[in-house]
C-alpha cells in the first residue's frame, strides 16, 4: 500500500521531469507565462467582483464575441491552498477556445487556511450565480463548468447545493478534470494541515458520498500518467453519477499527467481542446 501522501501528490506520478518539485515549478512557469501572453491578445474584462475579498473575482475573456456565445466557467486547482496559483494562472485556456467563438470566465476564491473548504464551496456557489446572471442577460446558448483537480471538486459541489432547477435550461455540462470527489483520505496526509478536515466535514464536502440534487451532462477526464487514486476517484464518481440517472462519460487521456493534461490546452490540436469544442458546440 503506497503512502497516502504519495498517492495524493500529483507531481510524484509525472514521468516528464526528474523530480516532483521540477514538475511543479515547470507548471507554475508555463501557465503564468502563457496566461500573460493571452491577456495581451484576447479582449477581456478583469476583476469582476462577486464577493468582498480580492480573490473573489471573475475574469471574462472573449468580450468581443457575440452575446449568445457559449461560456466555459473555469475553476482552478491547487488543493484549495496553493497561493502561487490563481484564476489568472489559467487565462491561457481562453486562447484556443476564443478561436472557436467560446467565452471563458475564470473564477477566483479564497484559500485555506484563511477560510475553510465549506466556505470556499459557498464562495464558488456565489460565483456561479454571478456567471449565470451574466449568461442569462447576454442570452448565451449555454454555460459549461470546468474544474481541474480541487477545482473539479468545487464544480461537482455546485450540483449538491448551488445549481437550481431554474438553471437547468442554461447549464449544459460539467467537465471534471483530474478531480477529487472523496476528501476523507486527505485527513491522513500532510495536505490536510491547512485544510483542517475532520471526519464530519470531509464526509459533508465529498460529492462521492453525497446525493446530487441537480445534474447535467458530466464529463470526467483524467490523465493516464496520474496517481491511481485520482483515476479511481474519477471512475467511481462517474459510476455514481450514472447510478443517479445522469449522463456521465469517463475518459482516460494517454501520455499526459495531472499537469500537462491542462497545460496542453494551449495547443489547438490537443484532443481535449477538440473534445471541449465538440461538447460546447
Amino acid at each position: 500500500m503506497e503512502d497516502l501522501t504519495v498517492l495524493y501528490s500529483p507531481s510524484y506520478w509525472s514521468k516528464r521531469l526528474s523530480s516532483p518539485k521540477e514538475v511543479e515549478n515547470y507548471h507554475l512557469e508555463f501557465v503564468n507565462q502563457a496566461s500573460a501572453t493571452t491577456r495581451n491578445e484576447i479582449p477581456c474584462q478583469l476583476d469582476v467582483a462577486y464577493g468582498s475579498s480580492d480573490r473573489q473575482k471573475l475574469d471574462i475573456f472573449g468580450t468581443d464575441l457575440r452575446d449568445d456565445a457559449p461560456i466555459l466557467m473555469f475553476f482552478h486547482g491547487g488543493y484549495w491552498q496553493t497561493k502561487e496559483l490563481s484564476r489568472a494562472s489559467y487565462h491561457f485556456i481562453a486562447k484556443t477556445l476564443h478561436r472557436h467563438n467560446i467565452k471563458t470566465i475564470f473564477v477566483g476564491y479564497d484559500l485555506c487556511p484563511d477560510v475553510t473548504i465549506p466556505q470556499i464551496v459557498h464562495q464558488v456557489g456565489q460565483s456561479a450565480r454571478k456567471c449565470l446572471e451574466y449568461a442569462k442577460e447576454k442570452r448565451s446558448r449555454g454555460v459549461y463548468f470546468m474544474g481541474h483537480s480541487a477545482g473539479a471538486h468545487l464544480v461537482a459541489s455546485l450540483f449538491t447545493a448551488s445549481i437550481c432547477e431554474e438553471d437547468k435550461s442554461i447549464v449544459k455540462g460539467a467537465i471534471l478534470a483530474s478531480g477529487l470527489f472523496d476528501l476523507s483520505p486527505l485527513q491522513k496526509t500532510a495536505i490536510n494541515e491547512p485544510l483542517k478536515l475532520d471526519e464530519e466535514v470531509a464526509e459533508e464536502m465529498s460529492p462521492l458520498k453525497r446525493g446530487l440534487f441537480n445534474g447535467t451532462a458530466f464529463y470526467l477526464i483524467v490523465g493516464a500518467n496520474e496517481s491511481p487514486e485520482f483515476v479511481r476517484q474519477s471512475k467511481e464518481f462517474a459510476t455514481k453519477l450514472r447510478d443517479l440517472g445522469f449522463q456521465a462519460d469517463f475518459s482516460l487521456i494517454e501520455n499526459v499527467d495531472h499537469f500537462d493534461l491542462i497545460e496542453k490546452l494551449a495547443e489547438e490540436e490537443y484532443e481535449l481542446v477538440s473534445r471541449l469544442v465538440k461538447i460546447m458546440k
